[in-house]
């Protein structure tokens, strides 16, 4: 009896550091996404997103892909596209300048990217957005 509870305790605890290393990957990969969020204008690098998180580019890009279903810099492109969505819709910025602005380095890549995430030109977009009274 006594070592069939020895056992089971082993069982637990072993249970108790998988769970603890789950959670600790976990909140890892919450941290990536939330500095995403925070710097996804600005020009991302695998290497050093992993270098700032204290692991490997490859775990950091197998961990991010088996979290979000996504890689990080696939999801960086929706985050600069969905701001830039929302500015081409509410400002009248040059389209050269909000690309400039969500983190793209030119703007024959934004369009790229733009038109391949929304099936639509940047152009497009600001043609079809409703027109405020007044305006």
């Amino acid at each position: 009896m006594r070592l069939q509870l020895t056992q089971l305790l082993l069982l637990l605890q072993r249970q108790e550091d998988v769970d603890a290393a789950t959670a600790a990957r976990d909140t890892r990969i919450v941290r990536v996404v939330r500095h995403l969020h925070d710097h996804y204008r600005e020009h991302v690098d695998l290497g050093e997103l992993a270098a700032l998180f204290f692991v490997s580019r490859h775990h950091l890009a197998r961990e991010f892909r088996r979290h979000t279903g996504t890689s990080v810099i696939s999801y960086v492109n929706d985050l600069r596209i969905d701001q830039a969505q929302r500015t081409l819709v509410e400002t009248e910025q040059p389209i050269g300048q909000i690309a400039e602005q969500v983190g793209f380095g030119t703007i024959t890549h934004f369009n790229r990217v733009f038109r391949d995430r929304t099936g639509r030109t940047p152009r497009a977009v600001r043609a079809e957005r409703p027109v405020a009274p007044g305006r």
